[in-house]
């Protein structure tokens, strides 16, 4: 399923929204971002936060799994010239010798293999960086009644899609911490938002 997105990697680009100002605003204040700053993301796609993470002026890496988001990517941050786009799986990325202050990603660290991804992103930074994860979730409201009229296609394209799913209040989507909790790799977790986390790594 991950591999989907590069399918169409212009259409994907085109349609594909971005992300509020507010998620860098709080890089800055909870991650200690700086133009001095060395930051990995994982999943960047077409550079729909790359984007905005350059204008920081964080030197930045972005690993990317499908071929065809990187090259869009590549076109789209062209004239950006901090910022590098490889293309690798995160699980079988051989990262530089040089850690990062920052591993970020956006919607896209749900795609990696659990068994890897914190432990992983913990070996790449240096003591006390920061992994930081964005995720999103579909709720009541705004554009609900789409979700609804199409209920049967994803029943069609899933059949694990339970019957007339309907979209959860924002309240009651709930914040799970667990796999941060279960890594010794950062006691310092913490919650910014209920789509964000925010984990420090411990020294």
């Amino acid at each position: 399923m991950r591999a989907t997105f590069g399918e169409d990697a212009d259409r994907y680009d085109r349609a594909r929204p971005g992300y509020p100002d507010q998620v860098f605003e709080d890089l800055v204040r909870h991650c200690g971002l700086s133009p001095r700053s060395r930051v990995l993301e994982i999943g960047c796609g077409t550079g729909q936060a790359t984007r905005p993470l350059a204008g920081l002026g964080c030197t930045i890496v972005a690993v990317e799994l499908s071929p065809e988001l990187a090259a869009v990517a590549r076109r789209n941050l062209q004239e950006i010239r901090n910022v590098t786009v490889e293309v690798s799986p995160f699980e079988h990325w051989t990262p530089p010798t040089t850690p990062f202050d920052l591993v970020f990603s956006a919607t896209a660290f749900h795609w990696i293999d659990p068994d890897i991804r914190v432990d992983k992103a913990a070996d790449v930074l240096r003591p006390a960086g920061t992994l930081a994860v964005l995720h999103s979730e579909h709720v009541a409201g705004g554009t609900e009644s789409f979700f609804a009229d199409v209920q049967a296609r994803y029943e069609t394209s899933d059949p694990r899609t339970p019957p007339g799913l309907r979209l959860t209040p924002a309240a009651d989507i709930p914040d799970d911490p667990t796999e941060f909790e279960r890594s010794a790799r950062f006691g310092c977790r913490r919650a910014t938002r209920r789509s964000a986390t925010v984990g420090r790594r411990c020294p």
